[in-house]
């Protein structure tokens, strides 16, 4: 039998929602048992500006933007990530949620990618597609996803 793999590089997308939320709270309790790194991640697609309240900042460059991504979407997390012994890193991308999610888990290499789910119903989620689940099929690494 193979030992467990030990996770010292997390991957935790997370786009504002209460189920991001839910996956932070958990990446930062594996984070203080096995002491690994976490990495959040958002995913800005033109879409998910409307619903952050962040459209104007489009025309106005990635700078600006990046700030306001933060102060919206991980903010809301720093004390507890402040908490952990190591400090945590921030990445946000444009582009498309799952396929950069999965790309960005390759290239760097993570370990473990801890993402919420919606909790969409089946055939919202047929006909949507859902992050989570394209995710779970197309990630190199293993996949957790908090509900």
């Amino acid at each position: 039998m193979t030992a467990p793999r030990a996770f010292r590089n997390i991957l935790v997308p997370v786009d504002g929602s209460a189920s991001s939320k839910l996956a932070v709270e958990q990446a930062i309790a594996l984070s203080r048992i096995t002491g690994a790194k976490l990495t959040l991640l958002h995913v800005v697609h033109a879409d998910g500006l409307v619903g952050l309240g962040l459209t104007e900042l489009v025309t106005h460059g990635f700078e600006q933007l990046d700030a306001a991504v933060h102060d919206k979407v991980f903010a809301p997390f720093d004390e507890a990530l402040a908490e952990l012994d190591k400090k945590p890193a921030y990445l946000i991308v444009q582009g498309h949620p799952a396929q950069d999610i999965c790309d960005i888990a390759e290239k760097e290499k993570f370990d473990l990618v801890v993402l919420g789910s919606r909790g969409m119903s089946t055939m919202r989620s047929v006909l949507l597609g859902s992050v989570s689940n394209r995710v779970i099929h197309d990630c190199w690494c293993p996949v957790l996803v908090v509900k």
